[in-house]
This record gives structure tokens, C-alpha cells and sequence, in this order.
């Protein structure tokens, strides 16, 4: 019954570790909008950006178990990403 203790709490790190950021964005995005200088439009670029790095970021790693590294690290300054 001990351990189900720690189960929850290594459960709860898990979920705040992958998901924290999506939910206390809002608290952040103004001071980062005023320190880069940037509009509301190119921080929600930013957000969708960075949303979609973490959903497809797994990508990567598959591809580093098929191909060399220098393939995988030259691949998005030659696609223009």
C-alpha cells in the first residue's frame, strides 16, 4: 500500500515535467512578449512553434536509429526549418 504513495507522486512529477509549461503560459507570455520586443502575433507563432517541437520532436529520435547523426543534424538548416 506504501508504494502506491510514491507511485502518485512520481505519476503527478511526471505529468507537471510534460505538461507544466502549457498551462502557466499565460503567467509568462507578457514579460517575454515586452523582453524580445515582439507582437502578440509573433509570440503565438512562438507557442505554436514550440507546441508543435514537442509534439513532433520524436522524430528525431527515430531517425538517429536509422540514420548517422551528421544526416539528422544537417537536416533542418538544409530544409529551411
Amino acid at each position: 500500500m506504501e508504494w502506491r504513495k510514491w507511485m502518485v507522486l512520481v505519476v503527478t512529477i511526471w505529468i507537471q515535467a510534460f505538461s507544466g509549461t502549457n498551462f502557466d503560459f499565460s503567467a509568462y507570455s507578457s514579460d517575454m512578449k515586452s523582453a524580445l520586443g515582439i507582437s502578440l502575433v509573433q509570440l503565438n507563432y512562438l507557442a505554436v512553434a514550440s507546441d508543435l517541437g514537442k509534439a513532433f520532436g520524436w522524430s528525431s529520435g527515430l531517425a538517429l536509429l536509422y540514420l548517422p547523426i551528421w544526416t539528422v543534424l544537417s537536416w533542418p538548416p538544409l530544409s529551411g526549418s
